[in-house]
């Protein structure tokens, strides 16, 4: 993780994104690292991800989860009106 914070300190988000996909695929699905996929994909825009990672995480029985879980239910909520305005 001492990697995926300096990425983030430099605002490399899709390389710390990379980093996080990699290790997961490698075998280590931990809690801890859904839950920061969650934040990083949130970070970029990609909520849809984010809520995945989230729930994932929440399964993981990370707690803290779930709050950002249902902030991006909130957000997608909110883009799709905006999206439906636009179609107007």
């Amino acid at each position: 993780m001492k990697r995926v914070k300096k990425m983030i300190e430099k605002f490399d988000y899709w390389s710390a994104i990379e980093y996080m996909e990699r290790e997961i695929k490698e075998g280590r699905r931990r809690g801890d690292y859904l839950l920061e996929l969650g934040h990083l994909y949130r970070g970029v825009g990609e909520m849809k991800k984010a809520r995945d990672y989230y729930k994932e995480a929440m399964e993981s029985g990370v707690k803290e989860a779930e709050e950002f879980e249902r902030l991006t239910e909130i957000l997608l909520g909110e883009k799709e009106k905006m999206e439906d305005k636009n179609e107007i």
